[in-house]
């Protein structure tokens, strides 16, 4: 398996070397992928430090003068966009793997997206979508397994629905 690191560095090497046993690589689209990837990843981080900006917003909010009531419908609207450019990033990267399953890092990646996403919807109150986007992390079986067992783990059991007549 080649290493991703030594891929970037010098992908048409790589593609040469490829040729030679008849296997094509195509490095413009590599090279595309790779940057939506990269763009993808520091989108996600920049929305999980401004989430955790809003979130704290709300005390200064309420210090300001602004009612309790105003200050959660200004940190919620803000979590709200938050919540729509992150599922935005899951797209793209989801597309990625997509198009190239077997880049190496692309399931690592969509996996931090998904986990992110879902605790953003675990603090947001809704837990049957965070619990959505934990069980599709766990699908990929990345190296933050262990991470995504412990978010599903942390949710509360869904309510169940018992049979029989109702009263």
């Amino acid at each position: 398996m080649l290493d991703i690191k030594v891929v970037r560095q010098d992908p048409e090497r790589i593609a040469a070397e490829l040729m030679k046993k008849k296997h094509r690589f195509p490095v413009e689209e590599f090279l595309r992928l790779d940057a939506e990837r990269k763009t993808a990843d520091v989108s996600s981080q920049d929305l999980l430090a401004e989430r955790k900006k809003a979130s704290k917003q709300i005390g200064s909010l309420i210090a300001g003068g602004m009612s309790v009531d105003d200050a959660k419908a200004e940190v919620n609207a803000t979590l709200e966009r938050l919540s729509s450019e992150l599922d935005a990033a899951v797209d793209d990267l989801s597309a990625a793997m997509a198009a190239a399953p077997g880049h190496r890092n692309a399931k690592a990646y969509l996996e931090i997206a998904l986990l992110r996403r879902g605790g953003m919807r675990r603090d947001a109150g809704d837990d049957a979508r965070a619990a959505e986007d934990y069980m599709r992390a766990a699908e990929l079986g990345g190296p933050k397994r262990a991470e995504v067992a412990t978010a599903l783990a942390a949710l509360p059991a869904p309510k169940r629905h018992r049979g029989g007549s109702a009263s």
